[in-house]
């Protein structure tokens, strides 16, 4: 396996999922002829409310640049009518879209990469919190297993008030968990406040809430 930086890395498996992901459907002649703006892989440029550079044509989902997911591109089409309908709407944002594997358990995450964070000039004190699944009460009932990560830090518009910036997690649930995570997220809201959030008892979701409690020093249940 090939880094981002460029190390390599061997994995012993059982068995390998190889994916080459989607290609966007858009050589047409009225494309062409319109003169719409594209990438070099055929996703249309777009600004962040769906415009492209013809006027009065938009274009949603899988064909414009980033997740090709099918909730992503629900979200687009609501911003996309609504914008036609002079209401104003606040654009997608992408940082808190989720991303989902429907395994078993589940796999799922949302937020910032690690590598975004690196790159990124405005945020600041990032910190990684790992919190094992097996402090759960649901957990050792369902005789599951699982883990999840929690990173939070500082925005530069903020300083001083930290808050959730991505969290993965391979947990039974995990899909239904991780939409308390974007909405965190997506608004950035303090991790003071969030840990502060009462999750019901014996539930999947009550890891999450324990986590957010470790991730702002006050850990339950664990070290």
């Amino acid at each position: 396996m090939l880094t981002s930086e460029g190390a390599t890395h061997a994995i012993q498996a059982d068995a390998s999922l190889v994916t080459i992901g989607h290609i966007p459907v858009t050589d047409f002649a009225w494309m062409r002829d319109l003169g719409i703006r594209m990438y070099d892989d055929g996703c249309i440029m777009t600004d962040e409310y769906g415009r492209t550079n013809i006027t009065g044509v938009w274009a949603v989902g899988d064909i414009t640049s980033a997740p090709s997911l099918a909730y992503r591109a629900f979200a687009q089409s609501l911003v996309i009518a609504e914008s036609i309908a002079g209401r104003n709407p606040k654009p997608v944002n992408d940082d808190a879209i989720a991303n989902v594997v429907f395994s078993s358990p589940e796999a799922a995450s949302v937020g910032l990469t690690s590598e975004q964070v690196r790159n990124r000039d405005d945020v600041a004190s990032t910190q990684e919190t790992i919190y094992p699944m097996m402090g759960n009460a649901r957990m050792h009932m369902s005789a599951a297993a699982g883990s999840m990560c929690v990173v939070t830090g500082e925005y530069a518009d903020r300083p001083h008030v930290r808050v959730i910036l991505e969290v993965h997690m391979v947990a039974p649930e995990a899909s239904d968990i991780i939409a308390e995570a974007q909405e965190l997220i997506g608004n950035r809201v303090p991790l003071s406040d969030a840990a502060r959030l009462i999750h019901p008892h014996p539930t999947f979701s009550e890891a999450f809430g324990e986590a957010l409690l470790k991730a702002d020093g006050r850990p339950l249940h664990t070290l």
